[in-house]
């Protein structure tokens, strides 16, 4: 068996459909499930339940995958090893980012980047899932970050870049916005009972920031009432800065903007902008230098 054909079962089990896989792979449906029966054939035992049109990993098919994915991982860090020793200067990254602030970062990044490296190709996956993709081995690391309600899961390793306050952020507008501290100064804190009646701007319940801001409605004793629940921290920002309604976000979204004012939640909450990768990853010279664009543009901006 070769690595591409390694590469056919992880893409199988990833759309847990032959057709849909196929397609990602260039091959014809019928070759890649003949290769399928194939290898099930060999092993003596189905690696796939087929239920219709869908195709779940059996227990030793769970097993097979994981195995396929270690090894292939460890193909693409000894490509990286090997690129830096021939100091190629072509290659790809594959990259994660948040919908919030990973997605600002890459796109004020990455032209610098491209300008040293232009034989370099990228391929970002944007996502509010991209810690399960990175877990997965779908992408090599990722810009995210994490908040004091969920800290990072333990197989990942986090490279911390810059930290920044969770915070409550009203529309100028509101009744309650005269009460903020003046521009440059700490933000004063705000009880969230004030709020009680208000129509909340909230992200998804699975979203870090989200699982911050439910902790503290909990500690002021009530269940916000929401006008919408949103897949990203840009557009419920957004919101804020239109005067639609309140929100409680990461600061950078928020902080310098005339049109909002920003609230510390009591107890405060803090949130971790990091660059996090699988235990075991090896950084090639391009992604080296693409990690010290990154630090140096929190370092200016954040």
């Amino acid at each position: 068996m070769n690595l591409k054909q390694l590469t056919y079962i992880v893409t199988i089990a990833e759309y847990q459909n032959i057709s849909k896989a196929a397609k990602q792979l260039y091959i014809s449906r019928s070759a890649l499930n003949g290769y399928l029966l194939q290898l099930e054939s060999e092993l003596g035992m189905p690696l796939f339940q087929r239920r219709k049109k869908q195709l779940i990993p059996t227990y030793a098919g769970e097993k097979y995958v994981d195995a396929t994915k270690r090894i292939l991982d460890i193909r693409e860090q000894l490509y990286k090893e090997l690129n830096d020793i021939a100091d190629a200067s072509t290659g790809r990254i594959n990259i994660g980012v948040n919908r919030s602030i990973g997605e600002k970062i890459f796109r004020e990044t990455f032209p610098v980047f491209h300008q040293k490296y232009p034989g370099y190709n990228v391929k970002l996956t944007a996502s509010e899932r991209v810690e399960d993709e990175l877990m997965n081995g779908q992408i090599d690391w990722a810009i995210m970050g994490y908040g004091t309600a969920r800290p990072s899961p333990p197989e990942l390793v986090q490279l911390p870049l810059d930290t920044c306050e969770i915070v409550l952020a009203l529309p100028v507008s509101h009744p309650l916005a005269g009460r903020a501290a003046p521009s440059g100064k700490p933000y004063n804190a705000l009880d969230l009972r004030l709020l009680q009646d208000d129509k909340f701007i909230l992200l998804r319940p699975d979203a870090n920031a989200r699982i911050v801001a439910d902790e503290h409605f909990s500690l002021a004793g009530y269940s916000p009432k929401i006008l919408m629940e949103c897949n990203g921290g840009m557009i419920a920002s957004q919101m804020v800065k239109d005067g639609i309604g309140p929100s409680i976000l990461v600061e950078t979204l928020v902080a310098q903007d005339g049109r909002v004012r920003c609230f510390s939640l009591q107890p405060k909450a803090y949130w971790t902008h990091s660059v996090a990768y699988r235990a075991g990853t090896v950084f090639s010279k391009a992604e080296s230098y693409y990690l010290d664009l990154i630090r140096s543009y929190l370092q200016e901006h954040v």
